[in-house]
């Protein structure tokens, strides 16, 4: 994989380009104890199987995030799953977004964050494609899983 120097300031929306346009996912922010987290609401849209693009997911790891946390703003519901664990266990989809069920996050205290006033696009990857040399991820997109 490609390693890049991140800094940024959090909290910051973290955006990415879907057919098109560009859509939010989420946010990067201070935990409680001090580390990085991204955070995903969900409040007012479909939910469906968690999942970042193969490139948001090198980005995050490359900020030094630690955790990746699911928020249900309507039940007040958070799940946590840590982001090098999304590696191990995330299923890279037809479209190269790391999909991760939700029974693989844990519960955690629904986490309360602050409003983000930036926000920062990440690029994609050359070709669009997780296939760089020495990528683990390239070596499971045929067999759909990341070991």
């Amino acid at each position: 994989m490609s390693t890049a120097t991140v800094s940024l300031q959090p909290p910051v929306a973290v955006q990415w380009t879907k057919n098109g346009r560009i859509v939010t996912l989420g946010k990067i922010y201070h935990q409680p104890d001090g580390t990085l987290a991204f955070g995903t609401p969900y409040a007012g849209r479909p939910f469906s199987t968690p999942s970042l693009p193969v490139p948001v997911y090198q980005f995050l790891i490359d900020l030094g995030a630690q955790d990746w946390i699911i928020r249900f703003d309507r039940k007040l519901k958070g799940y946590r799953i840590r982001l090098d664990a999304v590696g191990r266990l995330g299923r890279l989809t037809e479209d190269g977004e790391l999909s991760v069920p939700l029974h693989l996050f844990e519960p955690c205290p629904y986490p309360q964050w602050p409003f983000a006033t930036r926000a920062v696009l990440v690029p994609p990857m050359p070709d669009d494609k997780p296939a760089a040399k020495g990528n683990p991820l390239a070596a499971n997109r045929k067999t759909g899983g990341v070991r």
